[in-house]
């Protein structure tokens, strides 16, 4: 059951670790790239059971946005992005880097 969609955000437009369950000490089962989209299965305070393709693993909630509204995890606090402008800074770096993605 699908409680919403959300979208891979890492800080460093690089990719997020989908794992085998809510613990950073367990296996990673994939590398999920900044910018695809998840379907949220379920949402705890810290992380995220998500479903991506086939698999279905955890991710930390700090690296999904919901539309425009990402949390910080360890106050729950809301932070609202301007995705337009994300994705400008996203591309400028791309042109400075000489890679697209």
């Amino acid at each position: 059951m699908c409680v919403t969609q959300a979208t891979v955000w890492a800080p460093d437009c690089g990719k997020v670790k989908l794992r085998s369950s809510p613990s950073k000490d367990c296996s990673v089962y994939w590398n999920i790239p900044s910018g695809a989209e998840v379907d949220v299965v379920e949402l705890g305070t810290e992380w995220a059971k998500v479903s991506v393709g086939n698999y279905i693993g955890y991710m930390r909630r700090k690296y999904l946005m919901f539309g425009d509204v990402m949390f910080n995890t360890t106050e729950e606090t809301e932070i609202v992005v301007d995705r337009k402008r994300l994705e400008d800074i996203y591309e400028q770096l791309g042109d400075i880097l000489g890679v697209r993605g």
